[in-house]
């Protein structure tokens, strides 16, 4: 990516990810339950989006659009692709709380997580492009409980 005004804001969000990522798995590992560990993993995501403004936002998906969705991958082959060992992590905490029977087990732990992220995409698009006009954060748990939640 050239030195642009996206690339930079790319930057500073792929660095401020990593750095805050070891913090919520050090505290992801505290909880028991698979399915409040996995809110914790995608509340993290939300709260790196919440950290930029929407328009900022736009700018960020624009990036991903451009650039094979290195940024936003929504498909696994892509999520292991770039971040194999968030995709392992992700792996655990949905296999183990499957057979825990604390997350849906009615498909398997990867079309799943691609449920969610395909919503998550679409729900940060649209809130970004309406301006944050709706909470996404409860946007965001609504939905991951009606696809996370054990049926």
């Amino acid at each position: 990516m050239k030195n642009t005004k996206d690339s930079l804001l790319v930057d500073y969000y792929e660095i401020k990810t990593n750095e805050e990522m070891a913090d919520t798995l050090a505290e992801m590992v505290a909880i028991n339950d698979s399915l409040e560990q996995m809110w914790k993993i995608c509340e993290f995501y939300l709260k790196c989006n919440l950290s930029l403004n929407p328009e900022l936002n736009i700018h960020l998906m624009n990036a991903n659009m451009t650039h094979e969705s290195e940024l936003y991958p929504v498909l696994m082959e892509n999520i292991k692709k770039y971040y194999p060992s968030v995709a392992k992590i992700i792996e655990n905490v949905i296999r183990k709380g499957q057979e825990n029977k604390q997350i849906n087990d009615t498909c398997s732990w990867d079309a799943l997580f691609e449920l969610y992220c395909a919503m998550y995409h679409g729900l940060l698009i649209e809130w970004a492009a309406t301006e944050g006009s709706f909470d996404i954060a409860e946007k965001a748990k609504e939905f991951f409980l009606m696809i996370y939640s054990p049926k």
